[in-house]
């Protein structure tokens, strides 16, 4: 009789073993569902913010590349440059990459180019209707693309011969 009543003590003292068991699972789970979930919370920050970076980057190109197109065809026509004084200050004259001309938004992909040379010894800023000089020129190109708040800068020397 004193073993039948030991041997229930200890099927009663063990039967919430197993909730307990199943509780420290589940909380377990919980603690790694969480940091799972931060850690993916991270990562889609970060592939956001490197998605605004490469579309930035790809309108700073669109930039310098119309930038050397125009160049290079002597084009009179240079309303989309941004000013730009002996400073470097520039006056967000933005233009949408797909346009060309200045977004109404500012969540689309778009540049700001301004282009310098020297000659007799000062900077000399191109202006919406230049005059450009004929002989070989070297040009400094600067291109800032712009894409929500990311801003990517580039700049190139361009030299450009008589025709």
């Amino acid at each position: 009789m004193k073993q039948k009543m030991l041997s229930q003590t200890n099927f009663i003292s063990r039967k919430g073993s197993v909730t307990v068991i199943a509780l420290l699972f589940v909380l377990f789970l919980a603690i790694v569902g969480a940091g799972w979930g931060a850690l993916m919370a991270s990562e889609n920050t970060s592939a956001l913010a490197d998605e605004d970076i490469s579309k930035a980057t790809y309108a700073a190109e669109a930039g310098l590349k119309r930038a050397m197109m125009e160049l290079r065809n002597n084009n009179a026509t240079w309303t989309w440059l941004a000013t730009a004084d002996s400073s470097g200050v520039t006056t967000d004259n933005f233009m949408d990459v797909a346009t060309g001309v200045k977004p109404t938004e500012t969540n689309t992909s778009r540049y700001e180019v301004y282009i310098t040379y020297v000659s007799s010894g000062s900077t000399i800023f191109v202006k919406n209707s230049p005059t450009l000089p004929t002989a070989n020129t070297t040009y400094t190109v600067y291109s800032v693309g712009r894409y929500k708040d990311t801003k990517k800068a580039l700049r190139k020397v361009v030299i450009i011969g008589q025709k």
